[in-house]
Parts: C-alpha cells; structure tokens; sequence
C-alpha cells in the first residue's frame, strides 16, 4: 500500500526561486513561470522578480504566499502525512488496543493454511 504523503507547503524565504500557481495576465505573466524573492514585504507577501536569460528584469512585483511554489534544487524529504482523522489522543488509543491484541513475544501464533482443491 503507498503511503500518503503530507503536502506541506514550505516557507518562502529571501532569494527563494518559486514559481507561480496562478496566472496574472494583467501583468504578462503564466503560471509556471519562474522568479526570484528579493523582498519581505509583510507577513506571507513577497517582491518576487521576473528575470530573463541575460538577466534583464522584465516584472517585479509584490505576491501573497498562495501565488508562489517554493521550487528545489536538492532532494527533499517529504514527511509522511496523518492519518485522515486520527487525533493525537486516537492514535494513542490505537496503540493500547494494538498492544493488547498483539502476541506476547515467543506466543504461538495461529497459522491458517491455505485449502487448496488437488
């Protein structure tokens, strides 16, 4: 069974370079499109800077956190998420109830054997 992982959004941080999760057509530019943080504006909003190939600046302006994809360059490690539902205080029901259905180390475990038709 796959595991789910956790969509954590990491925090945008200083000379981040993200990408846009939505258009702006109003200022010529498509999601996806790559910039970098050159500015902490407020809480959550950012100057972020669009540059070209030669390193012309071709937009700056300011984004909230929900517009920006932090992008990565190394491998990272996703967490594993919660399971859907299960509070703290349910988990650690969930392991009382798993330590008392689960065998003593040593027990005999009932094996059931398949019945196969010659």
């Amino acid at each position: 069974m796959a595991t789910k992982l956790a969509s954590v959004k990491p925090e945008v941080k200083l000379l981040d370079v993200i990408a846009l999760t939505k258009d702006l057509p109003e200022r010529g530019l498509l999601r996806g499109q790559v910039g970098t943080v050159v500015e902490l504006l407020a809480p959550n909003v950012f100057e972020v800077e669009f540059s070209d190939d030669e390193g012309r600046t071709y937009a700056s302006l300011a984004l909230r956190a929900s517009q920006l994809l932090v992008l990565h360059h190394q491998f990272v490690k996703p967490r594993a998420a919660e399971p859907h539902g299960k509070s703290p205080a349910r988990r650690r029901h969930s392991k009382k109830r798993e330590a008392i259905y689960k065998p003593a180390v040593g027990a005999a475990v009932p094996v059931r054997e398949s019945k196969r038709t010659p």
